[in-house]
């Protein structure tokens, strides 16, 4: 399995754009088969250093990865994220989910 964790930090930290993209994010597995498993957790601590929100998911393989990350619903999130996000991190490794 391929775990891929995604963290964002949004320009305004508005609590109501926070939960539209958790909310953009929840809605990928319906549409994307690719998606193994998905979960999306808000920051609660609000430090300095903290993000606003992490995406935890799981693919099959490398290729299931890549499929996901070209597909047209995760290329639309995508454009969200970039006009609405400050900073995007993101980790990818081999791992059980």
């Amino acid at each position: 399995m391929i775990q891929h964790i995604v963290m964002f930090k949004l320009k305004k930290n508005n609590p109501a754009q926070v939960e539209h993209l958790k909310q953009l994010l929840e809605a990928l597995p319906a549409r994307i088969q690719e998606i193994k498993k998905m979960r999306v957790e808000l920051d609660i601590l609000k430090s300095e250093r903290s993000m606003d929100l992490a995406l935890f998911a799981s693919f099959e393989s490398l290729e299931a990865l890549n499929l996901y990350n070209e597909h047209p619903e995760h290329q639309k999130v995508r454009a969200w994220v970039q006009e609405h996000a400050s900073l995007v991190k993101v980790v990818d490794f081999k791992g059980d989910a």
